[in-house]
């Protein structure tokens, strides 16, 4: 699903960016097992791509894939990853971020991943 799309005056043409968000959450019973063993409901995990498309011949166009800290993500670009985001390799503040400091039934922490 296209969560919206809008158009921007940039160097003095129009550009184009389309986003396209992801979010998902444990099962329910997922969840209430995670709030016995943390006392904390689990957050939404989310993963997004956004297209910044310029008019013809004024620039590139760029993609950004952004996401929460959790779970791994990797991006392909024609078939080929060119860039994968490895949740074992997040430091503790970041897991303790996604697991203690949301609260429930919102949006994990996250950031941009990659620029393509």
């Amino acid at each position: 699903m296209v969560t919206g799309y809008k158009t921007a005056p940039t160097r003095g043409c129009i550009e184009v960016c389309v986003r396209l968000r992801v979010e998902f959450k444990l099962s329910p019973t997922m969840d209430l097992v995670a709030r016995s063993l943390t006392g904390y409901w689990a957050p939404y995990a989310w993963m997004e791509i956004e297209y910044r498309i310029p008019k013809p011949k004024t620039g590139p166009v760029t993609v950004s894939f952004s996401g929460s800290n959790l779970p791994s993500q990797a991006y392909y670009v024609d078939w080929t990853r060119m860039h994968y985001h490895d949740m074992r390799n997040s430091t503790k503040q970041k897991i303790d971020g996604f697991i203690n400091n949301t609260p429930g039934c919102s949006l994990a922490p996250g950031s941009r991943q990659y620029n393509w």
